[in-house]
């Protein structure tokens, strides 16, 4: 999951026609996520468990919660022109832009613009000879 992401968990007991205990939903880290009537919400980055709970009946799944949002990082072109928003790469500069994926292949030449990337990785963005890297999640 990714932080702000929702699902929904279902529990079901056997046999449908036997008469439970209510079920009761607990987080092990409501850092990381909440749960309420299954509806699992991830709040923060890192891992736990859920368990579903009906008298001596439970059983857990376990979440891992990872940032929702994509990095600058190792900078030593001006990151301020770089911004990242979703699977998209806006570079602000009349300078020529060179974007290689992680296999070094170019993907974008040309002067500032944005672009789309088709999938999360690292990405090298060259702008007048300094490089930055962005990881795309």
């Amino acid at each position: 999951m990714t932080v702000g992401e929702t699902t929904e968990l279902e529990v079901k007991l056997l046999p449908p026609t036997a008469e439970f205990e209510p079920v009761i939903w607990i987080s092990e880290d409501e850092s990381v996520v909440t749960v309420v009537d299954g509806k699992v919400t991830a709040v923060g980055p890192g891992s736990t468990n859920i368990f579903v709970i009906s008298g001596l009946i439970s059983a857990n799944c376990f979440v891992v919660v990872q940032n929702a949002s994509s990095a600058i990082e190792n900078t030593s072109s001006d990151a301020t022109a770089i911004k990242i928003i979703g699977r998209q790469i806006t570079v602000d500069t009349d300078a020529i832009v060179t974007i290689c994926d992680c296999t070094g292949a170019v993907i974008y030449r040309g002067y500032g613009d944005t672009v789309e990337v088709g999938a999360a990785g690292m990405y090298l963005i060259n702008v007048a000879n300094k490089t930055t890297k962005v990881i795309i999640r």
